[in-house]
């Protein structure tokens, strides 16, 4: 059901819940005596340093070893079963796969979910993570997925940072990465596509989280500050809910936010296609450093 290889010149695959090892360099040989059985169905292989993730329908288990005939396997005492065999990608010295709570990430020093924190288990459902075909990308784990009525895309990188997580609004059936050119090839609508090849940026619709203030405050001023602003980016600003202002950004100058109102949460979105460093939102302009 799947192949996969593995360091010192060793093949690792699968059949129900027997993953199987070949001979070191000897491809066309599979002693029986080299199988290992797992409790639950296997879903995927990923190799990684030094051994192999298996994912399946229960627990995933860590296999290590250089000698096919001495590898030992442990299972993880985690809940993270793979919903996608598609949705295995090799990072490098780790695996991520879609579980039925988020992305995981599994390596020979055990498994973690990469986006708790991020979305909750009915956020992440909601990218319907059995339908998941995802691939790598400059260390990003590049994900399509089909909700039944929409076909859309996620790029997520497990190394942190602002924005880790972000909706693509493209779909792609297919992909192929070409180690030798570190270039990836997505299917889209029906033509082959080289990702991330254009000069133009896509367009985004970015809001932040909720800010709550301690007490009904009014906030006066604004200042959003970018690397161009050509094409000028959309600021809208939000209280206790309730869009207060639009502002077309030109340049890095405050202006003024619209008064005669107090509230306790604020919120703001962007929309443009040009980076933003920072966005400030000010009782007065008093405060502005």
């Amino acid at each position: 059901k799947g192949l996969t290889q593995l360091s010192n010149g060793i093949m690792a695959g699968f059949t129900g819940n027997t993953i199987c090892f070949s001979k070191a360099y000897k491809p066309h040989a599979w002693p029986a005596s080299y199988q290992l059985t797992t409790r639950s169905d296997i879903v995927g292989l990923s190799s990684v340093s030094d051994g192999v993730i298996v994912t399946t329908k229960g627990k995933p288990y860590l296999v290590s070893g250089t000698d096919p005939a001495q590898m030992s396997m442990m299972e993880l005492d985690i809940s993270a079963s793979c919903v996608s065999k598609t949705s295995i990608v090799d990072m490098g010295e780790v695996a991520m796969y879609a579980s039925p709570d988020g992305l995981v990430v599994a390596s020979m020093n055990g498994v973690t979910l990469a986006t708790e924190g991020i979305l909750t288990r009915d956020q992440w459902q909601a990218f319907v993570p059995s339908s998941i075909k995802a691939y790598l990308y400059e260390g990003k784990y590049l994900g399509f997925y089909n909700d039944g009525s929409n076909t859309k895309g996620f790029i997520f990188d497990p190394r942190g940072g602002k924005n880790s997580f972000s909706i693509l609004n493209i779909y792609a059936k297919a992909g192929f990465n070409d180690l030798r050119t570190d270039t990836l090839y997505l299917m889209i609508g029906g033509a082959l596509k080289q990702f991330n090849n254009n000069s133009s940026s896509l367009s985004y619709t970015w809001k932040s989280k909720k800010f709550s203030a301690k007490k009904p405050v009014n906030m006066g001023v604004a200042q959003v500050s970018c690397s161009s602003y050509s094409p000028s980016p959309t600021l809208k600003f939000y209280a206790d809910g309730t869009l207060k202002h639009t502002q077309t950004v030109a340049n890095n100058e405050p202006f003024r936010l619209p008064s005669g109102f107090l509230a306790k949460d604020f919120e703001f979105q962007l929309e443009g296609s040009v980076d933003v460093d920072s966005v400030c939102v000010y009782e007065s302009a008093s405060e502005i450093i």
